[in-house]
């Protein structure tokens, strides 16, 4: 059975942003207890055929529901295939959306992965979530987590993938 039913047939809606570079990005996470959002020029769309319902801005590293078309129930992968972490233990990435038209939260226990940092190339893994977008303006982000204060992490892979499985009950 295809998924693609899920949705009202046709193809599936679905946008996936990512980063591949082999110099990446360094981003410091201030605070251990307060995972930022994963953000770069560097991420840019790869696929998006939500025909405007979703929107990726690469300044805060946000998909927004953009139209009414964009409301749905998804499933959301994100991943850091390829980090280093040289000064922090562990590093996580999270899934955070904002439903309904409430603050952003985490999405629970599949929605963190987390893995120990490596000096040399790693990875974290990949995080996954049912997310319900009911309304314009609600949001996904990934964000990254560390262990202690103010470590730093080079990305060099990532990615956000959103894929419509049906709508919101």
């Amino acid at each position: 059975m295809s998924l693609a039913g899920f949705n009202g047939g046709g193809s599936q809606a679905a946008m996936h942003i990512k980063c591949d570079d082999a110099s990446g990005f360094s981003t410091t996470v201030t605070a251990a207890a307060t995972p930022q959002v994963l953000k770069n020029a560097l991420f840019a769309q790869s696929v998006d055929n939500t025909l405007g319902g979703l929107t990726f801005d690469v300044a805060t590293g946000v998909v927004t529901v953009a139209k009414h078309q964009g409301k749905g129930r998804y499933a959301v992968y994100g991943t850091v295939g390829d980090s280093i972490g040289v000064n922090a233990k562990r590093h996580s990435i999270q899934i955070f959306a904002k439903e309904a038209g409430v603050t952003a939260a985490a999405k629970g226990a599949a929605a963190v992965k987390t893995e120990p940092a490596a000096a040399a190339r790693g990875a974290v893994g990949t995080a996954i979530a049912i997310v319900d977008l009911s309304a314009v303006s609600d949001t996904v982000e990934i964000r990254l987590g560390v262990e202690t204060d103010g470590n730093a992490v080079t990305v060099r892979q990532a990615s956000l993938l959103l894929i419509k499985i049906g709508e919101v009950p």
